[in-house]
């Protein structure tokens, strides 16, 4: 969360009088020698210290924090899906194929998120990818001087054909 908590003097002060609280609690429990505490003054210190707690976490729940809307960014590419060739197979694959083509379909659901790609890789290889896919550079052109999904392993993966 970004933006402003605005937080009234009330809120502020309860803040401080919590904080100076805490640091009253531990003094005390640190200066008494060891030999003069008792279980009883234990419990009361295990008790302050769940009170004052409680202050400020009422306290931090009372400001109004303002959530920054996320800014929308247009994908390049085109649509599409590709699954591996080993799940392309029919047979003992199907029940892969057809988990891992309900995942990305639930993932690019409006409903889940603002996913717009998916892209499944496992063992170094690329299972299945749906959604805006990166148009991949021609064999005779020079190489793009940004890669559209960043310059890691799994962006790299998602050029290759499934």
């Amino acid at each position: 969360f970004t933006g402003s908590a605005d937080a009234t003097l009330g809120e502020k002060t309860t803040l401080g009088v919590c904080g100076l609280a805490i640091v009253v609690v531990a003094l005390n429990r640190l200066l008494i020698p060891i030999e003069y505490l008792q279980s009883a003054q234990s419990r009361s210190d295990l008790l302050a210290i769940v009170a004052i707690s409680g202050v400020v976490l009422t306290t931090l729940g009372a400001l109004d924090v303002k959530a920054r809307d996320a800014e929308a960014v247009v994908l390049e590419g085109v649509a599409g899906r590709g699954l591996s060739k080993s799940l392309n197979a029919g047979g003992a694959n199907a029940a892969a194929r057809a988990t891992l083509t309900w995942a990305a379909e639930t993932l690019l659901d409006d409903r889940a998120g603002p996913a717009k790609t998916v892209l499944i890789a496992w063992g170094g290889t690329t299972l299945l990818r749906q959604g805006v896919l990166p148009v991949p550079p021609k064999a005779d052109e020079p190489p793009v001087p940004r890669a559209p999904l960043g310059s890691g392993a799994i962006a790299l993966k998602a050029y290759e054909d499934p």
